[in-house]
């Protein structure tokens, strides 16, 4: 949410006087007329005028002061909430358990295959690699 106030550099207790003699001072500086082709000037009137407008208008700043509120109290217990759950986290950190190499392969592998003889390795010789077709193209053709 824009804060209007710090953008005319006001309190929320400026009255309409001072938020368009707050308005003309900005104006005067940041008007796309006084810096041709300054695009942040540009946008910084812009910002100005909407910030004007809203703050000049009764009905306007009364929803706007609602709403600044109602964001800057969310805003402080949402932080509150976040500074409690890294804490408690904090807390909990050391007492929790460390699950991370519980689901390694080493730790799958001795869990189900424990005792068994490593059949690679035992068997290297004897195995026959199953993409070898020689045996086939020597009864084919007749090779012995």
């Amino acid at each position: 949410m824009k804060d209007y106030y710090k953008i005319l550099g006001l309190t929320p207790a400026a009255d309409k006087k001072g938020i368009k003699k707050a308005f003309r001072q900005l104006a005067k500086k940041y008007h796309p007329d006084l810096n041709p082709g300054d695009a942040v000037a540009a946008e910084q009137f812009k910002l100005i005028n909407e910030a004007c407008q809203v703050l000049s208008d009764e009905n306007k700043r009364a929803r706007y002061d609602l709403d600044r509120k109602k964001q800057q109290g969310t805003s402080r217990r949402n932080s509150a909430d976040k500074t409690h759950s890294q804490q408690t986290k904090a807390e909990r950190g050391s007492s929790r358990p460390d699950f991370s190499k519980a689901f390694s392969k080493d730790a799958f592998e001795e869990a189900f295959f424990a005792g068994m003889e490593n059949s690679s390795a035992h068997n290297n010789n004897k195995k026959k690699d199953p993409l070898d077709t020689s045996a086939m193209f020597q009864r084919f053709f007749g090779f012995s």
